[in-house]
Formats: structure tokens, C-alpha cells, sequence
């Protein structure tokens, strides 16, 4: 059976009208409607997350019960399987409330968050790359983790054959680590990057 692009949208916005008003109920499947839409319009996939994170802004806080994670990290998930890192990077960078959620007030910034970061580095984008860095350094909602962790984790994300321009920018940032033994983690998988 054949479905309009249409009627897809149709039934998608339908079902998140009804599933918002519960987001412990039904996260997992507004989850997969914002994914889905990205796949159909991106821009009202963004609309219905931005809607989420207006209607819930106390989740987004929350290490409990994953809240922080379903409704950040998951989400960029579920646009990263359906259009892929380089497009959902694309449209997370054009919506500064969705931006700075995600990275700078969110309980839950993990590898969903670091492959974006290392799209921005791939794109040569370093003024992008800087600004959600910075928010994620001073996010004071986010669950410690190491800064050579990071890195490691944005340099595993980095495309084959990462310019020049990519591989300074990115070692320049590790040499800003004041930990040593995170320094030297974050330099030892750098240099994978190396030809």
C-alpha cells in the first residue's frame, strides 16, 4: 500500500497531538514521530521538538529516570538513523533553543551530542563547533564525564579522511585539556587521524 508524503505527515502529526500530552507515557513513540518527520519535513520535525522542550523544560534537567536522555539525546538519535549526523547537525545549528538545550542544559550529553560536535569539525564549521563545546563545558546540569573521553569519543565520530583544517582545529582543542592523563588519552587516539 502506497502513502503520500502527505498523508505520512498527516497521521504523524495527528499521533504527536494526542501522545504529547503524556511524555512518561509515550516518549519512546514521540521519539520516533520527531525522527520519522525529519525524514518528511524537517522543519516541523524541529517544531515538534522545540514544543517538547517548551511543554517539558523541567525533563531536560533530570539524570532520574533518563528523562534528560529521552528527551535530548534520543531524539537526536532517532533524526541521526533517519536523515543521518550531517543533516540533523545541519538543522539542530539553525534552532538556538534546540542548540543550547541539548548541549548546555541537558543531564544527559553523551555520544549522540559528540557525533554531532565532530559533523560540525568534519564541515570545517569551527565557529559552531566552539559555540556548543563552550555550552557543553559550562552546562552545570550534564553528568560528569572526562574531557579526553570526549574527544575520543568526537575524534571516533570524525569522517575518513578529515581535512587539514579539521585535525588542527581538533588538536589544538585537546591541548587546551589541563588534565594530564585526560590530555594524553584524548592525544593517543588523536593520533588515528594522522595519515
Amino acid at each position: 500500500m502506497q502513502i503520500s508524503k502527505d498523508m505520512q505527515k498527516d497521521i504523524l502529526l495527528e499521533s504527536f497531538e494526542i501522545l504529547k500530552t503524556d511524555f512518561d507515557q509515550n516518549y519512546i513513540e514521540i521519539n520516533e514521530t520527531i525522527g520519522k518527520m525529519a525524514a518528511i519535513d524537517i522543519n516541523t520535525s524541529m517544531d515538534m521538538w522545540e514544543h517538547i522542550l517548551n511543554l517539558y523544560p523541567n525533563l531536560i534537567t533530570k539524570s532520574t529516570d533518563h528523562y534528560a536522555y529521552w528527551i535530548s539525546s534520543n531524539v537526536i538519535y532517532n533524526l541521526s538513523q533517519t536523515i543521518g549526523d550531517g543533516e540533523a547537525s545541519i538543522a539542530i545549528k539553525s534552532r538556538p533553543k534546540i542548540k543550547k538545550a541539548i548541549f548546555g542544559i541537558s543531564a544527559s550529553v553523551d555520544v549522540c551530542q559528540f557525533s554531532l560536535i565532530a559533523e560540525y569539525i568534519s564541515r570545517e564549521d569551527f565557529d559552531t563547533a566552539t559555540e556548543v563545546l563552550q555550552l557543553v563545558n559550562t552546562n552545570k546540569n550534564k553528568k560528569e564525564f572526562n574531557s579526553g573521553e570526549m574527544f575520543q569519543q568526537i575524534i571516533d565520530h570524525l569522517h575518513y579522511g578529515t581535512s587539514d583544517n579539521s585535525i588542527d582545529f581538533i588538536y589544538h582543542l585537546i591541548q587546551e585539556i589541563e588534565d594530564p592523563k585526560e590530555k594524553a588519552k584524548a592525544n593517543v587516539r588523536f593520533l588515528n587521524l594522522i595519515k
